[in-house]
């Protein structure tokens, strides 16, 4: 059985908007904020101004970029139990980051530290189908360092992939070297690729000095990136949907194209899915809106036209995990793997994405399972139209006891974690609690209790040298 994908633009639209995108390409051209970068692009072919730092990209530029990069790659976590291929039929959920938390015993929001991000990580570690992590920040340490500091709480915390934070050059090359470590050397951390380099545009039509640093350390090596865009339909792009995903588009391809010819065949995927929609009445980006739909459906869908794997961001406007909440992220969800994306953060998302809550994560959790149940849809066949035993046990029989159904139900029928499915008689009896409640207390209890797998101690140590190595570097 094949997940059913929905295509709302049809072939021709998408035509047209990668057109659009490449005329944009090539008439208004693509800041680029390293001379690095400009030099590499002219060589190819783009027209360069180096004082304005524009290049004009001519569009087999662009096409043969997307020629030499991969429809599918892999990521791996450091146990193997958690690697995934991006870029096949599934989609892979992930949890969101942030600076900011709804502290989980006080309720009081704060900035988030070293330590939320250890628990952070050990809290995912413990969630089944939970594939990859972006962390909190963490703000109580030394910026200039906290790329190796949140990876090194991650890394001691969880065995799944890690959706670093990386703020320079240097910090790439640091976060590099410790994922190093952990896989057991350069060539395994290739093979296994533990993190990967992810760089958004400044839409419209800008890439900055720490996404061009980021990619110029990593691409040569072997290491995966991410071009993503958070573009602002009515902002930062028209007010049209269509306009707008010409820009992202763009923003997202002249990056891929620069990738490409730092080396050729580089792993890379494709992300509009982080696209916004500007409130005209509240001048604040939104990601709950209906409309914001369209721009991860454009994802999902422009991604298989390039033929490139692609990532996608779901959040909610709302601050607190409310019957908003719910119904956006659910919303965005189901859109979301129903539109064909491969990789999905979100997870935890609150405080209108601007940080991250405990009962919020385990709330999406659950309708992510919902969600992914949803896609997976029906299967038919003799086994399961079971007519035999339909026939076998007749008119007034019921088939609670029988053998198909031991065979059977944990597949068909989803099992709910937080969900409340009890009489009503249960659950007054059990003391009335809301969801936001069962979740606080099964967030509590899961950092109370899980433990992840521990890195060996010699591991851990040259990690913890190489964070107090890039402190006292950066103090020169």
């Amino acid at each position: 059985m094949t997940r059913k994908i929905i295509e709302p633009f049809t072939r021709d639209e998408l035509y047209d908007i990668n057109q659009a995108s490449l005329e944009i390409m090539e008439r208004a051209g693509v800041w680029y904020e390293r001379e690095e970068a400009l030099k590499i692009l002219e060589k190819a072919g783009a027209e360069v101004d180096y004082k304005t730092k524009i290049a004009k990209l001519p569009d087999y530029l662009v096409k043969d970029a997307l020629k030499h990069a991969p429809r599918k790659f892999r990521l791996a976590g450091r146990e193997r139990k958690y690697d995934f291929v991006v870029g096949n039929d599934r989609t892979y959920w992930g949890m969101m980051g942030g600076p900011l938390i709804v502290d989980l015993e006080t309720g009081v929001l704060r900035e988030t530290t070293k330590k939320d991000v250890a628990d952070w990580a050990r809290f995912a570690d413990a969630l089944e189908d939970v594939w990859f992590i972006t962390p909190p920040m963490a703000r109580d340490v030394n910026p200039a360092v906290s790329a190796e500091h949140e990876f090194e709480a991650m890394v001691n915390n969880s065995s799944k992939f890690l959706e670093q934070n990386l703020y320079s050059g240097t910090g790439a090359k640091n976060v590099f070297e410790m994922a190093s470590v952990v896989q057991g050397g350069d060539e395994e951390l290739i093979k296994n690729p533990l993190f990967w380099g992810a760089g958004c545009a400044v839409s419209p039509l800008q890439h900055c000095a720490i996404a061009l640093d980021v990619w110029f350390e990593l691409v040569p090596r072997g290491i995966p990136c991410l071009v993503a865009t958070e573009s602002i339909v009515g902002a930062t792009g028209p007010i049209t949907m269509a306009g707008s995903l010409a820009v992202a588009n763009a923003d997202v391809l002249s990056g891929i194209t620069l990738i490409q010819l730092i080396k050729k065949g580089a792993p890379v995927a494709y992300s509009i899915g982080l696209s916004h929609i500007m409130d005209m009445k509240k001048a604040e980006a939104l990601c709950g809106c209906p409309e914001r739909v369209f721009a991860i459906a454009a994802n999902g869908q422009l991604g298989r036209f390039h033929g490139l794997p692609v990532w996608a961001g779901v959040a909610t406007d709302s601050k607190l995990p409310d019957a908003q909440a719910g119904y956006e992220m659910a919303l965005s969800a189901l859109y979301t793997v129903l539109t064909g994306n491969h990789m999905v953060m979100g997870i935890g998302s609150s405080l209108a994405s601007r940080g991250i809550s405990y009962e919020e994560a385990l709330i999406d959790w659950e309708i992510m399972r919902m969600v992914t149940r949803i896609a997976k849809g029906v299967e038919v066949n003799e086994e399961t139209l079971a007519v035999d035993l339909i026939c076998k046990t007749g008119p007034g029989g019921n088939f609670i006891a029988t053998e198909h159904t031991l065979r059977h139900y944990k597949n068909e029928i989803q099992d709910a974690i937080i969900t409340d499915r009890s009489s009503v008689w249960t659950w007054e009896k059990e003391g009335k609690k809301d969801m936001v409640t069962r979740a606080r207390e099964m967030a509590k209890k899961i950092l109370k209790e899980h433990e992840p797998t521990p890195l060996p101690k010699d591991v851990q140590l040259k990690i913890s040298e190489i964070v107090k190595r890039a402190e006292k570097e950066a103090k020169i």
